[in-house]
């Protein structure tokens, strides 16, 4: 649930993206799964404030 949180992706020192790249996604599961992380980053705008709030604000448009 915290891959959408702006906590990993900031710098993205965690590696996230190629994390996520090696998912080998079917062509049923890859919009399942691109909703899913558009649900998780709402949730974390939702949950967060102050400029964290901003930042979180800004990797849900990167999700749309």
């Amino acid at each position: 649930m915290v891959i959408e949180h702006i906590s990993v992706w900031r710098n993205d020192s965690s590696g996230m993206t190629a994390v996520l790249e090696r998912l080998e996604l079917t062509a049923h599961e890859a919009p399942r799964f691109t909703e899913c992380r558009r649900f998780l980053a709402l949730h974390w705008l939702l949950r967060t404030s102050g400029e964290t709030k901003t930042a979180q604000a800004g990797r849900m448009l990167a999700l749309l």
